[in-house]
């Protein structure tokens, strides 16, 4: 679905970019014809510097970087939808549409800018605590009125060398004196590095009852970025001793025991990302059988809580094995969510809130960081705060 939109995005610059220059611009001013060409190999040549880039580069790319590159990329926003925009006018070919097609453009490209300015520069920031109550009927007495701290995909690049995000995070889960603090993946963007020991401080301050227990995203399975530079059991291995050293306990095709005072037990299971979608994360998976020999060895009669970071993996969990509650992250509303509609839907079945299918529930957070686009529109930093009841 990426690549298909993708290229018929490119195609349809492409074409407007043509239809704008052969009926408007090449009758203009040679200096309006200079700048018209400087704006369509703009758009190319940051690209291919980018890739250059990161070919020569060694080392996480730098914090500007990053940044130069979100700016890009709303650039690139607002050139399109000019010039789209544009060339629609021009195919009606008429002044005074022409006209009027320009004023779109204008009014189009200045509402974007807004809204991206304010996604980045506010909404990305409104770290938001989401409070759900899930009631059971096999959830033991002695964990009747768990409380569990979920939050996922922080990605530490997005941070952009600040700690101020990572530290109100950190407090606001500390404040709510959870049980248990979940992470559902994606720690890091595209290296181990990102994973600072100023970080990774704030973050091994985080305290629950029961500890801070995680698991891979696929940002953090060294298939992005500087993480290349080195085979990815390397990359995967920094990433696990750091977690270790931060006193997180991270789950890898596993599951631990919890006990509750009065000698109740639930498990607490966490899954890697699967192999098999590592380069189509919005694929639907079939499990392996390194997942099916965790459900195997684990008791039927105890409650399970389960972390995978995609949701797409949760038909392919039941199948396993009852899931009485999945954890997940992974899509964080593709940063984007206006009236409960998001371009998520385009790609995944389930990608916010709660889903309940019988008695199996799965829980979406919408994540901390931003991949790509350093904004989030409607879809907020989320922390969420999951009770769960027993009704016997």
């Amino acid at each position: 679905m990426v690549i298909p939109i993708l290229l018929l995005t490119i195609a349809l610059l492409t074409a407007s970019f043509i239809i704008v220059w052969r009926r408007d611009i090449y009758k203009r001013s040679k200096s309006v014809r200079q700048i018209y060409k400087c704006g369509a190999w703009f758009l190319p040549s940051v690209i291919v510097a980018y890739i250059l880039f990161g070919l020569i580069h060694k080392g996480p790319m730098p914090h500007w970087f990053n940044a130069a590159l979100a700016i890009y990329i709303l650039l690139f926003l607002l050139i399109t939808v000019w010039v789209v925009t544009y060339a629609i006018g021009l195919l009606l070919d008429t002044k005074r549409s022409r006209w009027c097609w320009r004023t779109v453009a204008v009014a189009l490209s200045a509402l974007i800018t807004l809204v991206v300015l304010y996604g980045s520069l506010w909404e990305r920031k409104q770290l938001r605590i989401e409070e759900v109550e899930l009631s059971y009927n096999n959830l033991p007495a002695g964990f009747d009125g768990m409380r569990i701290a979920l939050f996922s995909d922080v990605h530490l690049s997005s941070m952009y060398g600040s700690h101020r995000m990572v530290e109100k995070m950190t407090n606001k889960i500390n404040a709510l004196d959870a049980d248990i603090a979940i992470f559902a993946g994606d720690l890091v963007t595209g290296t181990t590095e990102e994973l600072t020991p100023e970080f990774a401080d704030l973050l091994g301050s985080i305290t629950a009852r029961y500890g801070t227990y995680s698991v891979l995203g696929n940002h953090d399975m060294g298939i992005y970025g500087d993480t290349l530079r080195v085979p990815r059991a390397t990359a995967i291995k920094e990433l696990t001793d750091k977690q270790h050293k931060m006193g997180w306990h991270l789950l890898r095709n596993e599951y631990r025991l919890l006990t509750a005072d009065n000698g109740d037990q639930i498990a607490l299971v966490g899954v890697d990302y699967p192999e098999e979608i590592l380069e189509h994360s919005h694929r639907s998976p079939e499990l392996a059988e390194d997942y099916d020999g965790v459900f195997s060895t684990l008791p039927d009669s105890l409650f399970r809580i389960t972390i995978a970071h995609a949701p797409q993996m949760w038909d392919g969990l039941r199948e396993l094995a009852r899931q009485d509650l999945t954890l997940s992250g992974h899509v964080h509303s593709m940063q984007m969510k206006l009236f409960g509609v998001s371009p998520a839907q385009l790609f995944y079945k389930r990608w916010s809130g709660l889903y309940e299918e019988n008695v199996e529930r799965l829980y979406i957070t919408d994540g901390i960081g931003s991949v790509v686009v350093p904004a989030r529109i409607g879809a907020p930093p989320e922390i969420t705060l999951i009770t769960l009841r027993s009704k016997k």
